[in-house]
């Protein structure tokens, strides 16, 4: 519910958006932002996490073992915030969200409302309400992925090193990376169904993989860990739903995607944004 009322204002600006004039679109997104900090900020349920990060950041019976990246970003609103927990989560979601709205306002025909109701739908209540590293390591990716579709390759690697030292799960982005580099979007959706397919089953009967997984013991620790807080398992939530559609999508309109079409007519985000 605290979701549906985020995206609320969204839902008013999206058919709106493609007739506001430049000026407008940015006022818009300043405001939404600002409301989507406040909002989140104040919301009194977030998880473990918010509790670990005050424990750990705020008290002197704390420990450092965060991402060096997510660590010293903190500390640096914290800084700025004279030690109020509460002004640096807002600070931070703020950084968040004006990034997040830097990217999108790079991408050319692309309603970012429409973007914003996807994002709090599917991942409001984890990804954007709890988890604030992995939050901030997804918005980087985002900016990596737009490095690497202009051929700054070299700038996608460091932007993905960032994104890593935010969160650790940001490694899977290395192995986007190499697949999209194939530049072949058939191999982008086996690949990606595959490793979907797979994860899903690891989740499913975790125990088929244990043997292998005492080879990274972090890994291990980390899932025992999460297993431990609450039981994981496979549901069709609307994040996995949309998922889908998008490799269905992709798989019947890889023209779209294809490094010919991106070198010759711009910007595949702008051609999905426009097919949509």
């Amino acid at each position: 519910m605290f979701s549906i009322i985020l995206g609320i204002p969204c839902l008013f600006l999206i058919p709106l958006w493609s007739r506001l004039k430049r000026r407008d679109r940015d006022l818009s997104l300043f405001l939404l932002n600002i409301f989507f900090a406040f909002m989140i900020t104040s919301f009194y349920l977030n998880g473990e996490d918010w509790a670990s990060y005050y424990t750990n950041l705020f008290t002197d019976g704390g420990t450092t073992w965060f991402e060096p990246g997510f660590y010293i970003s903190i500390i640096l609103i914290k800084t700025i915030s004279l030690g109020n927990f509460g002004l640096t989560i807002l600070l931070y979601f703020l950084l968040c969200f004006f990034l997040l709205s830097k990217a999108l306002k790079s991408l050319e025909a692309i309603n970012i409302p429409v973007f914003y109701v996807f994002l709090l739908l599917c991942f409001g209540n984890t990804l954007v309400l709890e988890q604030l590293r992995q939050f901030m390591a997804a918005i980087i990716a985002i900016f990596a992925l737009i490095a690497f579709q202009k051929g700054k390759k070299r700038n996608a690697l460091l932007l993905i090193f960032l994104a890593i030292s935010f969160h650790i799960s940001a490694l899977i982005l290395f192995v986007s990376f190499f697949i999209c580099s194939k530049g072949s979007s058939k191999f982008f959706v086996y690949t990606s169904t595959t490793l979907m397919i797979f994860i899903s089953i690891f989740f499913i009967t975790p125990k088929l993989f244990t043997p292998l997984l005492q080879f990274f013991p972090a890994i291990l620790l980390k899932l025992t860990q999460y297993r431990e807080i609450t039981a994981i398992g496979f549901h069709l939530c609307p994040s996995f739903l949309i998922s889908m559609m998008f490799l269905v999508f992709l798989f019947f309109n890889s023209h779209l995607f294809s490094r010919k079409e991106v070198m010759t007519n711009g910007s595949c985000f702008a051609k999905c944004s426009s097919a949509y």
